[in-house]
């Protein structure tokens, strides 16, 4: 068969490569576009063999998969046929279900479930959570390692969940990562989670009871990554002895807004002896909470992660322990939290000064709103420079006010300057 032609040129005499390119391109600068348009990009597949061939060894057609509740069984028999026995990644945005018989989400959708390795879905109202249960009820989702829900933020407790949710949490043999926003899963506590790795819980409509991280931590003890956003947490023992224990957990994202004050209890309680990274989003009643960590693992930390911290008590309480302390991110409130450390330095200085200043390891320092003059000051303690960091990253404000400074050009003298602009780093 003659390959097809496009203008003045054929198909095939572009190489293999080259139209990877080109489909990858498209895909990933318009991934959040039309489901209709991912779906003409898949029917080009038909022109050729050759185009066929393009399409099944590029990975972007089968990570990037975007689907909605109007897809057609054609549309997902296509994308089937198209894959070849490629495990799938799948986000499905499912609003308006009611207008489909139960029976027919399933037929739709069933057989392109069975192939997922990782399936995120997003859900506007009661009757689109009905329709997916009854179909993941269905599904033998032995593939499934990565699996993600989220509920709009206007029906997250105006519905029950149904039943066969429960069943379906039970039969994950396979999952590694789970994120959940707004639903309340029953069976983030199940024995069914022993493999996973990272779990994700962000704005839950009720609080967990002790109880439950407690099944969380016992039954996910292999968890390497846990991020709790806006969770409130209830019934605490009174006795501080009382820990959880995560020993594989190496990285913790930890928030609580002003309704969830509570979860301070939670960050109080972790143990966690191999944590490497810690990102804290806090507000002023976290502070007050979170200050009698008992945390005796801090000490592990090598990057830190701080968002919204403005209790100089606080700072001075968290930074005193991070000894090993490597990289340090601040994004928002960066020269209240760099001059709390520098009073914590002090601090120390003065009740026993062979301990040096606080963090004596710490290399690399972004930062988002501190200007050149308060990175100086930080660096420079006492007269005597005190810290080795030899990269410093500026924020896209300090890039326009600071950048003719005297202590911007001392930082250059020193360290490697970078400017953050919004979505990617630029070297000055």
């Amino acid at each position: 068969m003659q390959s097809p032609r496009i203008g003045s040129f054929e198909v095939s005499s572009i190489p293999c490569e080259v139209w990877s390119r080109i489909f990858s391109a498209i895909l990933l600068q318009l991934k959040s576009t039309s489901v209709e348009f991912y779906l003409a990009c898949l029917d080009l597949a038909s022109i050729s063999s050759f185009l066929r061939g393009v399409v099944q060894r590029n990975s972007v057609f089968w990570t990037g998969i975007r689907l909605d509740h109007t897809t057609s069984e054609y549309s997902i028999q296509n994308i089937i046929d198209r894959s070849r026995g490629q495990a799938l990644d799948a986000v499905l945005e499912l609003g308006a279900c009611n207008t489909l018989p139960l029976e027919r989400v399933w037929e739709i959708f069933g057989p392109l479930l069975y192939r997922c390795r990782s399936f995120a879905v997003r859900i506007h109202d009661a009757e689109s959570l009905e329709s997916l249960a009854c179909a993941l009820d269905h599904a033998p989702l032995d593939r499934l390692t990565s699996l993600s829900f989220s509920v709009h933020s206007t029906i997250a407790n105006s519905f029950p969940l149904p039943g066969s949710f429960d069943r379906f949490g039970h039969s994950l043999p396979s999952l590694r990562t789970l994120r959940i926003t707004r639903i309340p899963f029953v069976w983030i506590t199940s024995q069914s989670l022993r493999g996973l790795t990272s779990l994700t819980i962000i704005d839950l409509p009720w609080s967990l009871m002790w109880s439950e991280w407690q099944a969380i931590a016992t039954n996910a003890s292999g968890m390497k990554n846990l991020c709790v956003r806006n969770v409130g947490c209830k019934d605490f023992p009174s006795d501080l002895a009382t820990m959880l224990v995560f020993p594989s957990l190496e990285e913790l994202d930890f928030s609580f807004g002003l309704t969830c004050s509570s979860g301070g209890l939670l960050l109080r309680r972790c143990s966690a002896p191999l944590l490497a990274t810690l990102r804290f989003h806090g507000n002023e009643a976290g502070h007050i909470v979170a200050l009698s960590f008992t945390m005796a693992d801090l000490s592990t930390i090598r990057h830190l992660v701080l968002s919204g911290v403005s209790n100089d008590a606080f700072c001075y309480f968290l930074f005193s322990r991070l000894c090993r302390l490597e990289n340090l991110e601040v994004l928002q409130g960066d020269s209240a939290i760099l001059d709390s450390i520098l009073a914590g330095d002090v601090k120390l200085g003065q009740r026993s000064p062979p301990e040096g200043p606080v963090c004596p390891q710490l290399s690399s320092l972004h930062v988002s709103e501190a200007s050149p003059t308060d990175v100086r000051n930080f660096i420079v303690c006492r007269g005597s420079v005190v810290r080795a960091i030899d990269r410093v990253v500026f924020g896209v404000e300090s890039t326009r006010r600071f950048v003719g400074s005297e202590d911007l050009q001392w930082l250059r003298e020193r360290a490697i300057i970078e400017f953050w602009y919004e979505n990617d780093n630029q070297s000055s």
